[in-house]
This record gives C-alpha cells, sequence and structure tokens, in this order.
C-alpha cells in the first residue's frame, strides 16, 4: 500500500493508495470525488459509470448551492437569478481540465457531485444504492442517476436493524444489480457495469457494525475487484448520526474495516 501527498489546494484533501495495482482515493468529504474521478476518467478516456453505496442519494443538482448565494446570502429560491447563476457555473466545468474540477470542488456542495460529473462527462450513468434512497428507479432517467431503492415495508426497530446490517451482504447487493441489469437492458444499453466503473463508498451507509462484517461479501469483493478504482467518502459527522443509537461507530473506525475488507478481495 502506498500513500500518495499533494501540500495544497483541494487535491490536498485526498489520501492515495494503491492496493495490488487498484488506486483506492479516501476522504472526508464527498464531493471531492470529483477529483480522482476525472482523473480516471482522463485514463480510460471516455465518461465511466459509478456504483454508489451511500445512506443518502447524493442526486442534488450541481451548484444549486452557488446559484442560489452567488450574488447575495438571500434565501434559497427568493430572486430570479439564481438558475442563471448555477448555468454559468457549470459551464465553467470541463471534465478534459483539472484546473476548473478542482475550482468546481471548492464551489459544489453535499450531494452535487454526481450531477456535476455526469454534465460534464466525466461519469456515463451512477447507480446508487443504498437505505435512505428515497424511491426506485423503474426506468432509466433523463439525468442518469438510478436509484436501486427497497420497496419492502419494514415494521419494529429489529426489523430496520436488520435491514441496516445488509448493506454489503450478498443479497442486498445482487438484487440491486439486478435492478440495474433490468433498467439498462429495457432502455437498451450495457449491463450497468459493462463500461469500466468506480465503485464510490461513503461511509455512513454502514449504520451498524455488524453492517461492514457481512455474513457473505462475496459479491461485494467481487465488485471491489471488477472496479476500475475506488473511493472512500469518510463523511464523520453523517457516520455519526445515521448510524443506529449504541453502535458506537466512528469513521476511522469503518475505514479501518473497509480497507481490510479491500485487502482480502484483491489479495
Amino acid at each position: 500500500m502506498v500513500a500518495g501527498s499533494v501540500t495544497s489546494g483541494p487535491a490536498a484533501a485526498l489520501t492515495r493508495r494503491t492496493i495490488a495495482g487498484k488506486s483506492v482515493v479516501s476522504f472526508e468529504s464527498h464531493h471531492y470525488a470529483l477529483l480522482p474521478w476525472s482523473e480516471w476518467r482522463q485514463e480510460v478516456g471516455h465518461p465511466m459509470r459509478l456504483l454508489s453505496i451511500d445512506y443518502h442519494t447524493d442526486t442534488n443538482d450541481a451548484f444549486q448551492a452557488y446559484g442560489c448565494y452567488a450574488r447575495n446570502p438571500t434565501p434559497f429560491g427568493s430572486r430570479p437569478f439564481w438558475e442563471q447563476d448555477q448555468a454559468d457555473r457549470l459551464a465553467q466545468l470541463s471534465a478534459a481540465d483539472a484546473a476548473s474540477v478542482e475550482a468546481a470542488v471548492r464551489d459544489l456542495r453535499h450531494d452535487e457531485h454526481i450531477d456535476a460529473a455526469i454534465r460534464c462527462g466525466i461519469l456515463d450513468t451512477a447507480f446508487i444504492l443504498g437505505h435512505g434512497t428515497g424511491g426506485v428507479s423503474d426506468e432509466l432517467p433523463l439525468d442518469r442517476m438510478v436509484l436501486l431503492g427497497d420497496r419492502k415495508s419494514r415494521w419494529g426497530d429489529d426489523a430496520e436493524r436488520r435491514f441496516r446490517d445488509e448493506i454489503i451482504e450478498a443479497g442486498f447487493l445482487q438484487e440491486r444489480l439486478g435492478q440495474a441489469v433490468e433498467i439498462c437492458r429495457a432502455a437498451g444499453t450495457s449491463d450497468p457495469l459493462a463500461v469500466p466503473f468506480i465503485l464510490d463508498i461513503d461511509l455512513d451507509a454502514f449504520n451498524t457494525r455488524r453492517a461492514i462484517a457481512p455474513h457473505d461479501p462475496g459479491v461485494f469483493h467481487d465488485l471491489i475487484r471488477r472496479a476500475y478504482a475506488i473511493t472512500i467518502a469518510q463523511e464523520p459527522g453523517c457516520v455519526e448520526t445515521c448510524q443506529i443509537e449504541g453502535e458506537g461507530l466512528t469513521a476511522p473506525w469503518l475505514e479501518k474495516q473497509l480497507m481490510v475488507h479491500i485487502q482480502r478481495a484483491l489479495s
């Protein structure tokens, strides 16, 4: 394992590792993922796909917050300028221009990075799965952010805990990947992971200690092996607020457990 370092700018917030030849990059705030994603897109030579495991959907419009506050700190939606400011800021972002990507990271806020990456051609499509999905996609949406959610009803604390425990269990992942395959087939496009894909993991997806230690990690380890590269969003504040009470989870502890999975999958 080799960790890289940069001394200034947004890139300084990235921790870079190479494990068995695979790039693994971690950072505190999820929108910093745009930096390594853009680098890998240049290596591959065309837009990539994303498989994101997250508690939240992270599907906000790119530069939504910037557009709202670009001219003055007025409340969101209170003036007619914000959509134009948002569009103007997006037009400055280019997948081929590293400086524009770094500048974009300074202006993006939580949950805006996936839309930004798709709009500028870093990503082709994003498949997002997790507990707080807030919906399920039945077809390939125009924004190309596919939500792989769960329509099952869960009653009681025990059922909710079991659900939270399953985030990287083989059955949980297989069911959602099956949803993605059906959506892609209906749209006449290639299978979801046929295009080189980035495996993106937000540590707030793990809400119990059991969640990071699945009974069957086989599908998860296969995704690790097949991914072109891996990003890890630490999001310590969200780890604290999203976990089930009494679990005592921290982002550093979860990252250590996740690195064990990555090492085992690639060994």
